[in-house]
């Protein structure tokens, strides 16, 4: 499987090296002669979570752990904590896969876009993710042969 290289969402030089069957291996200064590979990832906690593009359409991973976020069968929700942190869920065919609850960084602009709506990873994957979205994001986050 393939080593890839995933842009931080919240640091600009810092790029993660993703191996597809082992999960993180490093986390590298980005080199600008070398063109990361689609997808985004964060650290809560000490764990990497994030989202790259396949062949059969994007993937979510907490570490090494991943899922297909197909367009039937994932179900995201956000909620805002009382203590101001936030949960984002992952659910698919109704089984919960990923639950994490994390403090928002504070950031206001994605370092990637021209979009200054976007606040932080999970915000971003919901958004991605919401009916309107879906079929773009998952229309972008799948390679073409």
């Amino acid at each position: 499987m393939p080593l890839l290289f995933l842009r931080n969402f919240d640091r600009a030089r810092e790029v993660l090296q993703y191996a597809t069957d082992h999960g993180p291996k490093a986390l590298v200064t980005h080199d600008p002669a070398r063109q990361p590979d689609r997808g985004y990832f964060t650290v809560v906690d000490g764990h990497y979570y994030g989202v790259f593009a396949s062949a059969t359409g994007p993937v979510a991973f907490r570490d090494a752990q991943q899922w297909m976020l197909c367009e039937n069968q994932v179900l995201t929700e956000m909620k805002l904590l009382p203590d101001g942190r936030k949960r984002f869920v992952v659910t698919i065919r109704n089984e919960r896969v990923l639950d994490v609850v994390y403090q928002p960084s504070g950031i206001v602009v994605d370092n990637w876009s021209d979009d200054e709506r976007m606040i932080d990873f999970f915000a971003w994957l919901h958004d991605g993710m919401s009916s309107g979205a879906l079929g773009q994001f998952v229309s972008f986050y799948t390679l073409s042969a």
